[in-house]
């Protein structure tokens, strides 16, 4: 009795259009959940969209409903992957009270979160009258939608500073799937997923009423295609790449040892004379190590503090002699400094050295907010505001090594595909990746950032090294299959050849022409979806 009176009160609570569009969106969501790690069953993420996309093609549903109903998705979505933030909240953070940290940080993830829920919203809202309204063919209006979802990511991509949340991600790199971001970036396998999920929806409307055999079908058959496509870019990488002259590749992983010290010398010594008293990769073989962008993680209670820690932190000079001073012939190293130069202010950069050799430096393109940069800064307390950067440093990469230019970039930079594809474009034969990842106290975000920059790799089929200072640190082909890598929280290091290879990828050579592409087809779809309310407005 008690059972039947439960499913009466749910088939009455599901006939509401709203309830029905929230189950909807939380069972997509929750898809997306096991397709991420650690459960990363990412085979899910094919038809994680099945019951939100089936919503928005079912007659009966407002368009209120719908734009609510998407604006919780995106929502849910960024929260989802960005939560992490949250980690760094309760550390005290210039003198500033704990509690309005936490603040800052929710009131941030909220603001985003509604940013992203509006562009879900707006890409529901397009579906569905893209669906109803249009006399295309089915197989084009999911090739629109598809490729719709490509122009929403591009906007969020420069909203969410520089830091895309793709749903590329859920794939992994080496995958063949994963093989045609050189084509067109991580946003082109986004387009698969879409592609894949919007064929599960709208397929039956193609030849038969009753074509969920045939959906399958024609799912396999999509699928079976991009494999192949990918399997084939797969292969001719790794063919060039195996062919390419040989560098040993070392990366060197801080750990909890030395997660919390402020020895920067004695951490890099200690680490450096670890590394080169193995001999990894033998005698003959020129030897790259590559260290974090820190060799600690700072918090400074106060101002006074953060003037302190700079007071009694050696400069740039002192590092590289030491570091040269260390190293055997043979052996470049680049590892991460802090340049406290101007206004006791932290400018990340890295500094590329050889034994007696003159250094190379360069520094970070995309400072992140409030741990980089100030944003609206005249509201802050002088004391804090003179606690952050004034300006960046100049950027140089790519540096050039004794085996050619090698792309450099900084924590947060490995979610931005143009600037590797620029600095490949230059002439870049390696990515470098120097991550300060001290927030990734949670193992399956440390296999998130692995899987992010593994695309920097396939996209610009290049090798890649991951310098962590905590999580894990990897080294990867230009195919993003990993050939060496660290346990998580270790301190210790990974070592393996890597090969030059000089092939430019088509993403490397046409990434904005793509990207124009996109944003140009996405304003003209704008129009013609919203071209009555566009009319009504001017007219």
């Amino acid at each position: 009795m008690i059972i039947k009176r439960i499913t009466i009160s749910f088939q009455k609570l599901i006939s509401f259009p709203l309830v029905r569009v929230i189950f909807a969106v939380l069972l997509s969501f929750a898809f997306l959940v096991v397709a991420f790690p650690p459960l990363n069953i990412w085979p899910l993420v094919f038809i994680a969209f099945f019951p939100w996309f089936k919503i928005l093609s079912t007659r009966g549903f407002s368009e209120k409903n719908i734009f609510w109903g998407g604006i919780l998705f995106g929502f849910l979505y960024y929260v989802f992957f960005f939560h992490v933030y949250l980690i760094s909240a309760p550390y005290p953070w210039l003198g500033i009270s704990p509690y309005i940290v936490w603040g800052v940080v929710i009131a941030i993830l909220v603001f985003m979160g509604l940013l992203h829920g509006l562009a879900w919203g707006l890409y529901s809202l397009v579906s569905k009258r893209l669906i109803f309204a249009s006399r295309m063919s089915t197989f084009l209006i999911v090739t629109i939608l598809s490729s719709f979802w490509i122009f929403i990511e591009l906007i969020l991509f420069y909203l969410n500073f520089d830091m895309g949340v793709s749903l590329g991600y859920f794939l992994p790199a080496s995958s063949i799937f994963g093989q045609l971001a050189g084509v067109g970036g991580v946003w082109i396998v986004s387009f698969g997923v879409l592609m894949i999920n919007w064929i599960f929806v709208l397929e039956k409307r193609i030849l038969f009423k009753n074509t969920y055999f045939f959906r399958m079908i024609v799912v396999c058959l999509v699928l079976v295609v991009w494999g192949t496509i990918g399997w084939g870019i797969r292969s001719w990488v790794n063919s060039i790449y195996i062919k390419g002259a040989s560098i040993n590749g070392i990366v060197v992983q801080v750990g909890d040892g030395d997660k919390y010290s402020l020895g920067t010398l004695n951490a890099y010594d200690r680490l450096l004379r670890l590394v080169q008293e193995r001999n990894l990769g033998g005698v003959s073989t020129q030897k790259f190590i590559l260290l974090p962008e820190t060799t600690y993680s700072v918090y400074p209670s106060s101002p006074s503090a953060l003037s302190s820690f700079f007071a009694h932190y050696p400069s740039l000079d002192t590092l590289n002699l030491k570091v040269s001073n260390i190293l055997s012939p043979g052996y470049m190293a680049l590892f991460g400094f802090m340049d406290a130069t101007v206004s006791n202010a932290w400018h990340n950069g890295a500094s590329l050295v050889t034994g007696g050799g003159v250094p190379r430096t360069t520094y970070k393109r995309n400072l992140f907010p409030f741990g980089e940069f100030l944003p609206l800064k005249d509201m802050w307390s002088p004391e804090v505001q003179k606690s952050f950067p004034e300006g960046v440093g100049e950027n140089n990469s790519p540096l050039s090594g004794f085996f050619g230019k090698i792309s450099v970039i900084f924590c947060n930079e490995g979610f931005n595909s143009f600037l590797v594809a620029r600095d490949v474009g230059r002439g870049a034969v390696l990515i470098a990746d120097m991550a300060s990842d001290f927030t990734m106290s949670r193992s399956y975000y440390a296999d998130w950032q692995v899987r992010v920059v593994e695309y920097r790799a396939v996209e610009n089929w290049r090798p890649l090294m991951l310098a962590a200072s905590y999580a894990r640190s990897v080294l990867v082909t230009p195919a993003g299959k990993e050939i060496a890598t660290t346990s998580f929280g270790a301190t210790s290091y990974a070592a393996g050849d890597l090969h030059i290879m000089s092939p430019i990828s088509p993403w490397t050579r046409f990434s904005l022409i793509f990207t124009s592409f996109w944003l140009l087809g996405g304003v003209i779809l704008l129009c013609h979806v919203f071209k009555k309310e566009l009319l009504s407005f001017f007219v």
